[in-house]
């Protein structure tokens, strides 16, 4: 406490006399931040951490966390607009407002159980990412008078993501590509994994955040909407015809690879067949565009929720999340009319088949 956001310092030069002419001293420095507390990470229901696709393909690893400069006017009317709901708010945190660049590092949980059984200097240390430069605030503040409409509207829309997310202040989402060998091998090694993150200045870093609770990353999959079946029609008898609906999907991919597959039945009776292993079964691999989804900044630009936010009241918090909910579903029942097919080629006649199926990320 008391310590200034900046400080500006001057060398001089102390000679065996009383007199100190000005021109001793040195120019004076760039303001220096003398203070940098660490960000705050969010914990998105089983950690911090997700795998996403990427949507040119592959995976990259998603981080979110938050800075709370406490210098932005949109920041300040939240903050009153948080009170008047009787919700928490937290102040503004030490050299946020300068802050440029940020650091992410990670460990295998077992390397901590593991560590007091090793003997000293031998334990392995943390992986530690290259730092890079802070990414953009998302969502982005925008003026009052910007063509996304009044300043009521951003500040409620970031009302809406503090309440889905469990959190105040400005967010910020990292994206870090797998391409790096180690950390490739530390993520989908399948163990629990910790992170720890700082940020900084051009001259000083924050501390390292405490590590994050262990988390297991799972690589993502699309999935069947609700009650989703695939029918089968048979071109000829070596043909099957299959239908499906679209999978659900992560936001912004604009692709998926589908996998159906064939695999011959044998017994007396459908209910009793067994699959007999896949020496006469198929399978096709095709990929198929799809609109991509919305993340969640573009949801805000959607007009039935613009409206809302535009209200000049206060939105209860369990209005705007039901209001966000029926948003997506409605993205999933806008192809409930979207049927995929593909045919499978080369069966054998007059034998029992069982057809499934799948998706992944291309």
């Amino acid at each position: 406490e008391g310590v200034p956001e900046t400080v500006v310092c001057r060398l001089i030069t102390m000679a065996d006399t009383i007199t100190i002419s000005p021109l001793q001293w040195s120019v004076n420095s760039p303001p220096m931040v003398p203070r940098v507390d660490p960000p705050e990470l969010c914990d998105m229901g089983s950690g911090p951490c997700q795998l996403l696709p990427s949507v040119g393909g592959g995976l990259h690893l998603f981080l979110r966390f938050f800075l709370r400069p406490g210098s932005s006017e949109t920041e300040a009317h939240l903050c009153s607009s948080v009170e008047k709901a009787s919700s928490p708010w937290r102040p503004a945190l030490a050299g946020h407002r300068f802050a440029s660049h940020c650091q992410l590092r990670l460990r295998r949980k077992s390397d901590e159980e593991a560590g007091a059984e090793k003997q000293e200097g031998q334990e392995s240390r943390p992986l530690e990412l290259q730092p890079r430069v802070l990414p953009v605030p998302s969502p982005s503040h925008k003026s009052s008078d910007s063509p996304e409409g009044p300043g009521e509207l951003k500040d409620q829309a970031q009302v809406l993501m503090a309440g889905l997310i469990g959190w105040l202040g400005v967010r910020y989402e990292l994206k870090i590509d797998l391409g790096d060998q180690s950390l490739r091998e530390l993520i989908l090694a399948g163990e629990a994994i910790e992170v720890s993150m700082r940020v900084g200045t051009e001259y000083r870093w924050s501390s390292w955040t405490p590590w994050s609770s262990p988390q297991k990353l799972s690589i993502p999959l699309p999935s069947p909407t609700p009650a989703a079946k695939c029918t089968v029609m048979a071109l000829s008898p070596t043909t099957l015809q299959v239908n499906w609906r679209a999978f659900d999907r992560a936001p912004s991919v604009n692709c998926l690879e589908y996998v159906v597959r064939a695999e011959p039945l044998y017994g007396d009776h459908p209910d009793e067949a067994k699959i007999e292993g896949s020496g006469w079964g198929t399978e096709t691999v095709i990929c198929f565009p799809h609109q991509p989804r919305k993340t969640d900044d573009e949801m805000l630009k959607v007009a039935q929720l613009r409206r809302l936010l535009d209200q000049k009241e206060i939105i209860p918090m369990p209005r705007l999340a039901t209001c966000f909910k029926d948003l997506r579903e409605a993205e999933l029942e806008s192809e409930k009319d979207q049927h995929l097919q593909a045919e499978l080629v080369g069966l054998l006649p007059w034998t029992l088949y069982k057809v499934s199926v799948a998706a992944r990320y291309p």
